[in-house]
């Protein structure tokens, strides 16, 4: 069916998260954005209950076909969803280059934009989320790659070194970030001046072990950017960030500290 920006084939059908109510998930969600003729694929994950919630949009670490990425990064968007969340579950188009196609961090930064921009006015589209996600209040949360989109939209600095060029995915609207295990400088546009524009939205940093590429960018990262009450370092003990309830209930709580 088409409406407009949306391409929608979507079901609806109920579960139940380890850790707390049921919840109710939209699947094969579609939206097209007619700026640039991309589709952002989304899985839209909300508590049981009928009250309108704040949204959180999820950008995941490479979904890689065969592998877990997509289980892994539904199981996070499950478990935050059951403690309260709209969560938006973005997965992108990224292409086999990954890391060094600047398109794909690019595109990730696009899609989360372009969803902060059309939810509010498409929302009402989708009867099964009418009246249940708040979308005047937005959160940012990437895990891995992922990470990239939420310190973009925080307002972080990119270099296009094919370009030679600055610029930035700033966006004030949403009110907190979480960066679990981000890339690093020298990745994806970020290098050692991008933390200056940064915005006054709330950032969390998370860091966790085993991760041989990004390990410690989290901690690296925050020791760059100015402190505040509403800038927040977390080291989670478990190796598989994905499925850690410790770290879901740290991101909880900042969520809802912070979220606006």
């Amino acid at each position: 069916m088409r409406y407009g920006y949306w391409m929608i084939i979507s079901s609806v059908f109920a579960v139940s998260a380890a850790a707390g109510q049921p919840i109710v998930e939209v699947t094969d969600f579609s939206l097209k954005d007619p700026g640039r003729s991309d589709k952002v694929k989304t899985q839209i994950f909300l508590p049981g209950h009928k009250k309108k919630v704040n949204t959180v949009l999820l950008s995941p670490d490479w979904l890689e076909p065969g592998k877990q990425g997509l289980k892994q990064a539904q199981s996070f968007a499950r478990m935050l969803a059951a403690r309260g969340w709209a969560v938006v579950l973005m997965q992108h188009q990224d292409t086999k280059a990954r890391i060094d196609d600047r398109k794909n961090w690019k595109r990730r930064a696009m899609d989360a934009g372009f969803l902060v921009n059309i939810l509010p006015w498409r929302e009402a589209l989708l009867p099964q989320v009418l009246g249940r996600m708040d979308t005047t209040k937005f959160a940012v949360v990437g895990i891995g790659a992922g990470g990239f989109a939420a310190l973009a939209l925080a307002g972080a600095e990119l270099q296009d070194r094919k370009l030679f060029g600055l610029f930035s995915f700033k966006d004030d609207r949403v009110g907190a970030f979480a960066a679990i295990q981000p890339p690093g400088e020298g990745s994806f546009g970020l290098h050692a001046g991008s933390w200056g524009s940064l915005g006054s939205g709330a950032i969390l940093l998370a860091d966790c072990p085993g991760v041989k590429n990004d390990s410690g960018n989290g901690k690296k990262i925050f020791d760059r950017i100015s402190t505040g009450k509403n800038r927040v370092y977390y080291q989670e003990k478990s190796p598989k960030c994905e499925s850690s309830p410790t770290l879901i209930e740290k991101l909880d709580q900042f969520l809802r500290l912070n979220s606006r």
